[in-house]
């Protein structure tokens, strides 16, 4: 209620004093005063020096108009002044303060009215997240890279490991992740991934809408509107962000398997065999003709070695071919399952920055009301005994 600064005539003026106590307590001049004591021990002509050079530090000090009083605990010189000044300012201060509380308190009523109840309805950021992610990633075509991804990996795979007469024909077809500028490393990947349809951002929008209701039930007219506009504003910018999360997503896509190349090699060694056994035919029939040579060719269960040759090399291409073709669709399958996490996780990563702390925000600054509004409801003061003049209590 009162700031009474005691000094002496031998410190009154120290550094200390006055810049680590007086001049940091220089806005509560209003309730200040000081006081300079052991006045008994200096003439009248130094008092007067002393008093007025207190008086100009005090000032300095930021402290507008400063009284001093003179005053002394052996003479009590000064003594009933300083009660009077101390009844007189703590009165003030505490009158101050109980208009101040009276208009307060009216003002957290009036808020109180707008708000309602004292308390909100629980908030789930994880929940909210949850419920969000889902629509967020079908709007953004992540459904649609995830398919592009195991798309992509039959389509490179067949180009590696497919029969070899017909491998040409899957160059035909474009990639389906080359299509979406997808697939390279995350660093040089860029999309402009279209909306899987033109529902999509109306889906978005009602499924951020509906959550947004529910978040908001019980809770003020005012302050749902506001949760409402807090998520129309984050939706503005939600479809860029996501397009961009997905570009940036390692889709493990950069690298193919090393299988791929044994299986080409595998492939390749029937293919070898066939024709080392077609050529082996052709030799004998070109002896035969040309030359009138005959080259006998050893058999194997009725069959020439050749043609068991040509017969199993083709066999063993295509036995590779159906063995690889098995191993891609597994591939993709997982490498499909492993693009669903990452692009789940960077969907998730877009909507809790985007979507969802903005509405924690909003939530909070809600709370913060209401615990302000606690904080400014209190016990009414108790109004101070008036003082009748002086006395000696």
């Amino acid at each position: 209620d009162v700031l009474v600064w005691v000094l002496d005539p031998q410190k009154y003026a120290d550094d200390i004093i006055h810049t680590q106590w007086i001049r940091p307590l220089a806005a509560h001049a209003e309730v200040t005063a000081a006081v300079l004591t052991q006045v008994d021990r200096l003439p009248t002509t130094e008092r007067r020096a002393v008093s007025q050079d207190l008086r100009r530090l005090l000032a300095e000090d930021g402290i507008a108009d400063p009284h001093v009083l003179e005053t002394s605990a052996v003479t009590g010189e000064g003594i009933d002044e300083l009660r009077l000044v101390i009844a007189r300012t703590a009165h003030e201060v505490a009158e101050k303060s109980l208009r101040v509380q009276g208009v307060l308190d009216d003002a957290v009523d009036r808020v109180r009215t707008e708000v309602g109840g004292p308390d909100l309805p629980p908030f789930d950021p994880q929940g909210l997240s949850s419920a969000l992610v889902d629509v967020a990633a079908w709007a953004s075509g992540a459904s649609r890279v995830v398919d592009a991804v195991g798309g992509a990996h039959l389509h490179r795979g067949v180009k590696a490991t497919g029969w070899l007469p017909l491998r040409w024909l899957r160059g035909l077809r474009a990639d389906p992740l080359a299509r979406l500028h997808l697939g390279g490393t995350p660093g040089e990947s860029r999309t402009s991934l279209p909306l899987p349809s033109v529902a999509a951002p109306a889906a978005l929008s009602g499924g951020v809408r509906r959550v947004v209701e529910a978040l908001g039930e019980g809770r003020p007219p005012g302050w749902r509107r506001t949760l409402a506009r807090v998520s129309r504003s984050s939706l503005e910018a939600l479809p860029a962000r996501l397009d961009g999360a997905i570009a940036r997503t390692d889709l493990a896509m950069a690298h193919r398997p090393r299988w791929w190349g044994w299986a080409d090699a595998l492939q390749w060694i029937g293919w070898i065999v066939a024709a080392a056994g077609a050529l082996w035919v052709l030799g004998v029939q070109l002896a035969s003709q040309f030359l009138l040579v005959d080259w006998p060719v050893p058999a194997w269960r009725g069959l020439p070695v050749p043609t068991w040759m040509i017969l199993l090399g083709l066999l063993w291409t295509l036995l590779v071919v159906a063995l690889a073709r098995v191993g891609l669709h597994t591939g993709a399958r997982r490498r499909r399952r492993l693009a669903r996490l990452r692009l789940d996780e960077a969907v998730r990563g877009v909507v809790e920055e985007a979507l969802v702390a903005p509405l924690v925000a909003e939530d909070r600054r809600q709370h913060d009301v209401l615990d302000a509004l606690d904080r400014a409801t209190c016990a009414p003061l108790k109004r101070p005994r008036r003082w009748a003049g002086h006395t000696g209590q």
